[in-house]
């Protein structure tokens, strides 16, 4: 089976915060010890220096981040199967 990579949503919306989106649900800022801060997927280069990170317990890491527009806002969800 395929291993999740990458998961984009194009919202409407008024999403304000990380902190606010992710209330309650454990997560850290960009550490540049833990994971690069480009995620490549086919031609495109995702920056996801202003993401916020989560662990599993068996040390699989990922990344959420949202880029705003002016027309909606683009949600993407990030899993590093290799972090360097």
């Amino acid at each position: 089976m395929p291993k999740l990579r990458r998961l984009q949503v194009n919202c409407t919306g008024n999403v304000n915060s990380y902190d606010e989106l992710l209330e309650g649900i454990d997560h850290s800022a960009w550490d540049p010890n833990r994971r690069p801060r480009y995620f490549s997927y086919g031609i495109e280069k995702l920056n996801c220096k202003t993401g916020r990170g989560f662990e599993r317990s068996d040390g699989m890491l990922a990344t959420f981040f949202f880029v705003k527009s002016k027309t909606f806002d683009v949600t993407n969800f990030v899993v590093w199967n290799s972090r360097f």
